[in-house]
């Protein structure tokens, strides 16, 4: 079955069957790196992806359900100023993410940010919680979540 979408902004076509999972279009299919290979149920977020502006685990997606839907991957994330945002806010709080859950970590953090600019501590904590790895300390996620906030919203303010 043909599948096509938009991938981080440019149309694609994939041949796949129509269970084949998202993630595995993304990763194994289009080459797209910034997808883990997980759980596979869902659970550690380490494959999320923004379809159609929402967080969704891409492992859960079959193909046939990404028809016409627009997703974006940390590769096409990283091409925006929002990206740069929550490095910096990241970097500022001492935040080393490692190479397994910083791309679903910098998603999630922009989704809950895009929803609501200064979020509280019970939206932070619930972010954190979407992306099962241990790599960096709760407090420090928790400051640079708020430092990536206070830079968005400034750019934003700015300009």
């Amino acid at each position: 079955m043909n599948i096509t979408f938009r991938l981080n902004g440019k149309e694609v076509t994939v041949e796949a069957r129509p269970d084949k999972r998202l993630s595995a279009i993304l990763r194994d299919d289009l080459n797209l790196k910034g997808i883990r290979k997980g759980c596979g149920t869902g659970y550690c977020g380490s494959c999320i992806v923004l379809m159609d502006d929402l967080l969704v685990s891409s492992c859960l997606i079959p193909a046939f359900a990404a028809r016409h839907k627009s997703i974006i991957t940390i590769e096409g994330f990283s091409q925006t100023k929002e990206f740069s945002d929550i490095l910096t806010g990241f970097k500022e709080a001492n935040v080393h993410l490692c190479t397994y859950c910083a791309p679903a970590r910098i998603l999630s953090t922009a989704y809950m940010l895009r929803k609501n600019i200064m979020p509280t501590e019970e939206q932070i904590v619930d972010n954190i919680s979407a992306v099962q790895c241990r790599c960096s300390s709760f407090s420090h996620l928790k400051r640079g979540i708020v430092q990536a906030s206070i830079h968005l919203n400034k750019r934003k303010n700015n300009g």
